[in-house]
């Protein structure tokens, strides 16, 4: 179940390393107002591996990948129906602390605060009581590694994140999602405003990530979901709502397709 801080006397940090989390998500169904954005939507995202969410905009990925840390809880109108556990533990039965150190989520657009490289960092490690400056500076160095950022940055940690490229920016994001060691990764077109040189970086970090982290990423960018995914759900739009019409490995979901929607929106038929 991932891991808790504590603090010792001498401020020392111990912790349970964390593991990745199976993710079962059961007739999800999620409404804005009078909007209906999902509508029984179920899938399972294993440990391991990298689940893409794929589908035309409007379609609902975005509120499925929100709704697993349950970031919809700040939206105004929101209503969630249905399930979704981690490792067989309903998410509301997780304190909002826990699930959210638990559950890393980086955006579409960079977003890095308004402070140093390594304060990024070392902002989120304090809020969860982290002071040792000997564990925040081998912290900060160990994902910044991770994300195969720390040669490119070494020399100016005290500069400001907004100094960065857009591709840096996003993976000094990721790190900064990777600094409590979650359980699962959350990614919403993390690439999209990114070059292809940047995007590149991005796809190796996750896929070198997987095997430590469950990844959920919802993606446009078919070609992106055949070189990373393990596992696809196709996004759609009926007259209910968003929904996922079919889910499955890239082989089924690419080239043995049962749903005549999954066929016509992997080959650029439709969507």
């Amino acid at each position: 179940m991932g891991f808790l801080y504590r603090v010792t006397k001498h401020d020392e940090p111990l912790y349970c390393q964390a593991q990745a989390a199976r993710v079962d998500i059961n007739q999800l169904s999620i409404k804005y107002k009078n909007k209906q954005a999902i509508n029984n939507a179920s899938l399972v995202a294993q440990p391991g591996q990298i689940t893409a969410l794929i589908g035309p905009s409007g379609c609902g990925k975005s509120s499925i990948l929100s709704s697993i840390n349950r970031i919809h809880q700040l939206v105004p109108d929101c209503c969630v129906e249905g399930e979704i556990k981690l490792d067989g533990v309903n998410i509301n039965e997780i304190p909002d602390r826990l699930l959210r150190q638990r559950i890393g989520m980086v955006f579409q657009q960079p977003n890095p605060f308004p402070l140093s490289v390594e304060e990024n960092i070392r902002f989120p490690l304090r809020q969860y009581g982290i002071s040792n400056k000997q564990a925040l500076k081998e912290r900060v160095e160990k994902v910044l590694r991770e994300v195969n950022l720390w040669e490119e940055v070494k020399q100016d940690l005290k500069a400001s994140a907004f100094l960065l490229s857009g591709g840096q920016q996003q993976r000094l994001c990721i790190a900064r999602s990777l600094a409590l060691e979650p359980d699962i990764l959350l990614l919403d077109e993390p690439c999209s405003a990114l070059d292809p040189i940047s995007t590149a970086k991005i796809e190796s970090l996750l896929l070198g990530l997987k095997d430590k982290i469950t990844i959920i990423i919802v993606t446009h960018n078919l070609a992106q979901a055949k070189r990373i995914a393990d596992q696809i759900s196709v996004c759609w739009v009926n007259d209910k709502g968003g929904c996922i019409v079919e889910s499955g490995g890239i082989d089924k979901i690419f080239n043995h397709p049962t749903h005549p929607t999954t066929h016509f929106f992997c080959n650029g038929l439709q969507g």
